[in-house]
């Protein structure tokens, strides 16, 4: 009870610094004539998934031409091609030969609806007909990085021969026994953060549909996670750290949280997060 006690403090705390930030950002800018709601449409990063019918022309132009840009393009974070794993919901299972996902962090709403032609799948003819969905959501905090970053100390060098594996995990907060929010973005940040094996873990809020201009659909009810690990015993170890952590709040980790999805991808390429380091 104590713990879940402090988890709540911490995540009205966590609320409380967000909102002065963002009275101070507005602040620091009020000799503009920028509505203070632009402010925030430029502030938010985007993730944007887009799943595919595979091809060796889809493979060829994410793993070529993509890659090419989004090695120069400053306003695409990180960019990384996928391949679903069957099972889904096992890091250990076979990579889906039909299907493949192209994932993309852009620095701001604002990034993403003015991202070049070459990231509008649609308009490609050669890939229009082979989009299948896309996924769009925000990201809330960036608890890895430095780990998959070749000239930060905290590199961790991938097993000879294995690709990273990577895992959406979909949580409903009002299932859950504690506030997920709180609890993953601050109260087990630095312990999830010094796990060698996770590369990167990304909180995020789902949004029902694209982001415009003018709408950012947020679901709330839902915390979301992106997870990437050198392999799938990481996931086991990082597991067992939730486990111990939270056993006086939660016993089991999927359960207590209100996990609702899993989702496990094999990551074929992938970019730096040395621009988190």
């Amino acid at each position: 009870m104590m713990n879940m006690m402090i988890a709540r403090k911490l995540q009205w705390v966590a609320v409380a610094l967000m909102v002065l930030t963002s009275v101070w950002s507005a602040l620091g800018q009020e000799s503009t004539s920028t509505p203070l709601e632009r402010f925030f449409f430029d502030s938010v990063p985007v993730i944007e998934v887009v799943n595919f019918e595979a091809s060796p022309t889809v493979l060829t132009y994410l793993m070529e031409t993509v890659w090419n840009s989004s090695e120069t393009d400053r306003t695409l974070l990180e960019f990384r091609v996928m391949q679903p794993l069957v099972p889904e919901d096992d890091p250990r299972g076979v990579p889906d030969s039909t299907r493949l996902s192209a994932w993309h962090l852009w620095t701001s709403q604002s990034s993403y609806a003015s991202r070049a032609a070459l990231y509008r799948y649609t308009e490609q003819p050669s890939l229009a007909a082979s989009v299948r969905s896309a996924q769009y959501m925000s990201r809330i905090s960036d608890l890895g990085g430095c780990h998959y970053c070749e000239s930060s100390p905290a590199y961790t060098p991938l097993p000879r021969g294995k690709l990273p594996v990577m895992g959406l995990f979909e949580t409903s907060q009002q299932q859950g026994a504690y506030p997920l929010e709180s609890t993953f973005a601050i109260y087990l940040a630095q312990q999830t953060s010094q796990e060698k094996g996770t590369l990167d873990f990304v909180p995020i809020h789902a949004f029902s549909s694209e982001p415009t201009s003018t709408r950012l659909p947020y679901l709330f009810d839902f915390l979301n996670f992106w997870e990437m690990y050198s392999e799938p015993s990481a996931f086991d170890y990082h597991i067992t750290n939730v486990n111990e952590t939270l056993r006086p709040m939660a016993p089991s980790w999927s359960i207590d949280m209100g996990n609702v999805g899993k989702h496990w991808y094999s990551v074929l390429k992938y970019t730096s997060g040395c621009y988190k380091c």
